[in-house]
């Protein structure tokens, strides 16, 4: 049975990732709610170590589904055959993994992670802007950037969320556009008031 996650919780987890390299996906995942609370955006974001029954469900999940797209909705049905609440997942791993390998046949533009609803693969872990521009799309955040040109399209030009976001890209904080920092905001929100009711939210 699936331990029930917390509200507004990321939870994470590195697959096979060499130490360095899981060393600095997890100090990423753990330094970056510190940024989410603070203002203007201050929402009350958590991350925490996937559980060992997630992981080996999402993993199993993953393994034996075709595609992404396919491996969330069964995880989806699972999470909701269960009675538990659909939390935020992101998993670490490197570009060779079978996992990376298929979500990059399948989403050639992803280099560095896929994401998808509440759940993201990120392969370029030594990177945090990375891990960060892939974790913020389980919570609501969306790419800021033309499919086509990968130009930014927003109006923040430092955006996290532009295409290949990196230290020398990155503007100071907020280093999110006003439409992100809303939908970010938004989804916490979603997510206390579900806590409250003791339900999963929404969206």
């Amino acid at each position: 049975m699936l331990p029930e996650p917390p509200a507004a919780t990321v939870l994470y987890a590195s697959l096979d990732l060499p130490e360095e390299e899981a060393s600095q996906f997890d100090a990423a995942m753990r330094e970056l709610p510190d940024w989410l609370r603070r203002e203007p955006i201050g929402a009350p974001v958590s991350v925490a170590p996937m559980p060992t029954a997630w992981l080996d469900a999402v993993s199993d999940i993953l393994a034996q589904a075709p595609d992404i797209p396919e491996a969330v909705a069964d995880l989806t049905g699972l999470v909701m055959e269960e009675g538990r609440r659909i939390p935020c997942m992101v998993l670490g791993c490197t570009p060779d993994h079978e996992f990376a390998r298929k979500a990059r046949h399948q989403f050639p533009d992803g280099l560095w992670g896929v994401a998808c609803d509440r759940f993201t693969l990120c392969y370029f872990c030594e990177n945090p802007y990375s891990v960060w521009h892939e974790t913020l799309h389980t919570l609501g955040a969306e790419d800021c950037y033309d499919l086509e040109t990968k130009r930014t399209t927003c109006e923040c030009a430092g955006c996290l969320m532009q295409y290949a976001a990196a230290e020398d890209t990155i503007g100071d904080w907020p280093w999110l556009c006003r439409a992100n920092q809303e939908r970010i905001r938004s989804y916490a929100k979603k997510c206390a008031a579900a806590n409250k009711k003791g339900e999963a939210p929404g969206g």
